[in-house]
């Protein structure tokens, strides 16, 4: 894949002499530590070293100016590191943007050639996964938002990276760094160039290549990088995050016309999401860290074809519903709009990613019956019974229309209209019309009534095992009922020690069905 991209760039010229003719700006750093060892000493455990890594691992106020200084100092005065270097082209990512990655990369090239394998970390695993840093998550998801990273800049980037693979092939095989998520991130860049892009090939520095120049708008990158820039705006302003938010997915979602092209499987040609960023959002999850968790879910947005990938929608959901009370209006809007593009695109959530990796799990797809389907809006038509079959209800849809009518003509009325509805299936189809009672309650902000309802149904879910035979439905009435008393915990009239042991209760049941899921609500 990268021999392709190096040459729809560079045709037949050698794609590193670019590099090489660079290097000797670099003179100074290149120098050897000390005669007797030219690379220097381990820097572990050097206060300097600590104090970058500290501040590479912020997710946020960052001193781009402090990693670069002392990543500077160490790769001159201490070691020849490969950490050093790429912790340096974070920093000057950050701070300078396309150029800042161009020198850098540059720098990084110059190393590896001059010292080989004798590059510090001195074990060949820790100094693969050094150099591998770079096509992991931290790195690329603020790569993918720089500005500007065209014509010359790209140019002296690939050239870069296409030497760092010329000296490491050179390397034992278990040593050679893997670098495809590199790779993948400027294949992009070159098959959907920007004016901007094609300007700067002829027009020498970043700013004649920057898509983000107050010009017109000539390619479908342009438009994301401008988007991407005025939701970076956006994000910095008191209560900016929904703007930002439906900025991006106004320009990622109102453009398509229609579903990817797929298989019979309902497989795309689309490259799936990083696994590294997976596990990110996943670990992030799990311990509860939402503001994390939603700033890296707009990052992720951002990235590549994750705009299909609906699971992140359901983490941002999750996160606005933990994160706040001013977060309500957002979690509300946002579904909304998730809702309107899954009506545009019938389907989407039923396909997959190339490798088999499904744009909506089974936790997503849940969530979007629930909360991201489009409902019957007020027409002036009249609200018409659910139709039934022997197999039942079709209970989302009855609980919409039963909102609907509570919404108009009051609760009473709406759990009345769903008393009525037939339920031919049985004992579920009688438990799903109580839980649909619930949530109606709930929504009217009768969150009295709806615990009342779903402590009648935990009752008839012991009673019958449910855990045992329907999991997911018992795990359903329990987490909604979790949700409800702790509410009404936070009330300064409840009785705290008995919601107390009630939500323990609760928590332990949740664990013992589904773990995972579980500690996300703890």
């Amino acid at each position: 894949m990268f021999q392709k991209l190096l040459k729809a760039l560079f045709g037949g010229h050698s794609p590193s002499a670019l590099a090489r003719a660079g290097h000797a700006r670099w003179e100074p750093w290149l120098q050897p530590i000390r005669a007797d060892a030219p690379v220097g000493s381990d820097p572990a455990y050097d206060d300097d070293f600590l104090a970058v890594k500290d501040e590479v691992a912020k997710l946020s106020d960052v001193d781009d100016a402090r990693i670069i200084d002392l990543s500077q100092r160490l790769l001159r005065s201490t070691a020849k590191d490969a950490r050093v270097a790429a912790y340096y082209a974070y920093g000057r990512m950050r701070r300078d943007v396309a150029e800042g990655v161009a020198e850098a990369f540059e720098l990084l090239s110059a190393l590896v050639e001059r010292f080989g394998e004798q590059l510090l970390p001195a074990r060949p695993e820790r100094r693969k996964a050094a150099l591998e840093w770079l096509a992991g998550d931290t790195f690329t998801g603020r790569l993918d938002r720089v500005s500007g990273l065209s014509g010359k800049p790209l140019e002296r980037t690939l050239s870069a990276l296409a030497l760092i693979q010329e000296c490491t092939a050179k390397w034992p095989e278990t040593a050679r760094p893997a670098l495809d998520g590199l790779f993948r991130l400027f294949q992009g860049r070159i098959e959907a160039p920007s004016a901007g892009d094609r300007e700067s090939q002829t027009a020498p520095g970043p700013a004649a290549a920057s898509a983000l120049d107050g010009g017109e708008v000539g390619s479908a990158r342009e438009l994301l990088d401008r988007a991407r820039q005025m939701a970076q705006f956006l994000q910095e302003q008191p209560d900016g995050y929904l703007a930002a938010c439906r900025v991006m997915r106004c320009v990622r979602w109102d453009t398509l016309a229609e579903v990817p092209p797929h298989d019979a499987s309902g497989r795309t040609r689309l490259l799936a999401p990083r696994g590294e960023l997976r596990a990110q959002l996943r670990r992030l999850l799990l311990r509860k860290q939402w503001p994390e968790l939603l700033d890296r879910v707009e990052q992720a947005f951002a990235e590549g074809a994750n705009h299909f990938w609906l699971d992140l929608q359901y983490y941002a959901f999750v996160a606005q519903e933990h994160a706040g009370s001013h977060h309500a209006q957002a979690r509300s809007l946002m579904a909304t709009d998730c809702a309107l593009m899954l009506e545009r695109l019938p389907g989407l959530e039923q396909l997959a990613y190339a490798d088999g990796t499904p744009f909506a799990d089974d936790a997503t797809r849940d969530w979007i019956a629930r909360h991201a389907t489009v409902r019957d809006m007020e027409r002036g038509e009249p609200l018409m019974p659910v139709p039934l079959d022997a197999a039942g209800a079709d209970w989302t849809e009855a609980e919409a229309q039963a909102a609907d009518i509570a919404g108009q003509q009051g609760l009473e009325l709406a759990l009345a209209w769903l008393q009525d509805l037939p339920a031919r299936g049985g004992e579920r189809e009688r438990f799903m019309r109580q839980m649909a009672m619930a949530r109606v309650a709930e929504r009217a902000g009768r969150g009295d009534t709806a615990v009342q309802l779903l402590n009648a149904l935990d009752q008839r879910a012991r009673q019958f095992q449910l855990a045992e035979w329907e999991p997911a439905l018992a795990f359903e009435v329990k987490q909604q009922l979790l949700r409800l008393l702790k509410a009404r915990h936070a009330r300064k009239d409840a009785d705290k020690a008995v919601l107390g042991q009630r939500m323990e209760t609760l928590l332990a049941e949740l664990t013992a069905i589904d773990p995972p899921r579980a500690v996300a609500l703890a």
